[in-house]
């Protein structure tokens, strides 16, 4: 299920999967440069990291209603009004960075819900 996320974030942000910027082979998923934790694009969004965000995704995408995903949210300290405000904007910021959304699908993968 991680890996159909990671494919199909490579493809909305146009990378074939499968292929590195310089057309080699990557196993299947895609690779891009790591990025430094001290990189700005890394900054919480509303209190919300992007490895809480990955974890909330995560249980978001095995199935929990929104009562139960808020519930879970807010047990990480998310309330709902920053869960509805920061998932979008990280939506936002990945939109077009890839090595971004690359880190985001290895945290979601690694994320333990």
């Amino acid at each position: 299920e991680a890996q159909q996320l990671q494919a199909a974030t490579a493809a909305q942000y146009g990378v074939v999967a499968g292929s590195t910027a310089y057309g080699a082979p990557s196993m299947g998923m895609p690779t891009a440069t790591p990025i430094a934790a001290t990189d700005p694009r890394l900054a919480p969004i509303d209190g919300m990291s992007i490895e809480t965000y990955a974890r909330i995704s995560k249980a978001a995408a095995a199935g929990l209603e929104r009562p139960s995903l808020l519930a879970y949210a807010a047990g990480l300290g998310i309330s709902e009004q920053t869960w509805d405000v920061a998932s979008h904007a990280w939506t936002e910021r990945m939109r077009g960075d890839m090595p971004l959304a690359v880190h985001f699908g290895n945290l979601y993968t690694a994320a333990s819900v």
